[in-house]
C-alpha cells in the first residue's frame, strides 16, 4: 500500500515536471516573431525590452499552469487548517502543525496574486505580438495602422504597472521558486491529509452542504410570488 501511495506521488510529480518540460521546450524553440525592428537594447529597458526577451516570454508563459497548481494548494491547505481542530493530533501537534499551514496558507495567497499578475504578463506579450504581426501587413490600412498604434500605446501604459514583476522574471529565478514551494507545500498536504482525513472529508460535506442549502434557499425565494419577494424586500 505504501509502495502505491509512493508511486502516486511519484507519477504525479512527474506529470508536473513534464508539463512543464514540455511547454519550455516548445517556447525555446519558437523563431521569435517579431521584426528586430522593434526590438531595444538592455539599456533602454520598457514593454518591448522585456517582451521580446525569450527568457522573460518563456517564463511567464509557465504561469498559466503554475498558477493552475498555487490555487489547487490554496484549497487543499484551507481543507486542512478546517480540519485539524478535529484531527487525532495532540494538542501540542495541532498547534505545531496549524501555524506551519497558517504561514503556508498565507505565502500561497500572495503567491496566488502575483501568479495571475505573471499571467496578464503573457497575455500582454501575446498582445504585442499580434499587433506587430498585423502592423507588418502589406494591405493594412492607415486607419487600422492608427488603431494598432493606439492599442500598442495603450499596451505600454499597461505595462508601467506591472514592470517590476517582468524585471523580477529576468533577475530572479521565479519560476524555478515557485515549483520548490509548490513541491513543500504539496508534500505538507500529502502528510497531514492522512492524519486530518476524515475531518477533512467532514468539512467538505459541511461546505458542500452549505452551498446546496444556499442554492436552495435562493431557489425557494424565487419561487414565491411577487408580491411576496417585494414585501420580503421591503422589510429587509
Amino acid at each position: 500500500m505504501t509502495s502505491a501511495r509512493y508511486r502516486g506521488r511519484r507519477n504525479v510529480a512527474f506529470v508536473f515536471w513534464i508539463s512543464i518540460t514540455a511547454i519550455t521546450g516548445v517556447f525555446a524553440t519558437i523563431p521569435g516573431d517579431c521584426d528586430h525592428s522593434y526590438s531595444v537594447s538592455s539599456q533602454d529597458k520598457g514593454f518591448a525590452f522585456y517582451a521580446d526577451n525569450p527568457d522573460c516570454y518563456r517564463n511567464v508563459k509557465l504561469f498559466p499552469i503554475l498558477s493552475r497548481h498555487v490555487e489547487q494548494i490554496a484549497k487543499d491547505l484551507s481543507v486542512i487548517s478546517s480540519a485539524i481542530p478535529e484531527s487525532k493530533y495532540s494538542p501540542e501537534n495541532k498547534e505545531a502543525v496549524e501555524e506551519e499551514c497558517h504561514q503556508l496558507m498565507t505565502y500561497f495567497e500572495s503567491m496566488k496574486f502575483d501568479a495571475k499578475e505573471y499571467v496578464e504578463l503573457g497575455k500582454m506579450f501575446d498582445e504585442r505580438r499580434a499587433i506587430i504581426r498585423e502592423l507588418q501587413k502589406e494591405d493594412i490600412t492607415p486607419l487600422r495602422s492608427a488603431e494598432l498604434d493606439e492599442a500598442m500605446a495603450n499596451l505600454e501604459y499597461k505595462f508601467e504597472g506591472k514592470e517590476p514583476f517582468a524585471s523580477n522574471i529576468l533577475e530572479f529565478d521565479i519560476v524555478g521558486h515557485y515549483i520548490i514551494k509548490i513541491e513543500e507545500a504539496e508534500e505538507f498536504v500529502r502528510k497531514h491529509k492522512i492524519h486530518t482525513q476524515p475531518a477533512c472529508k467532514s468539512v467538505k460535506r459541511a461546505r458542500s452542504y452549505a452551498s446546496k442549502g444556499k442554492r436552495r434557499a435562493v431557489s425557494q425565494v424565487f419561487e414565491q410570488p411577487p408580491w411576496v419577494i417585494q414585501e420580503r424586500c421591503r422589510q429587509s
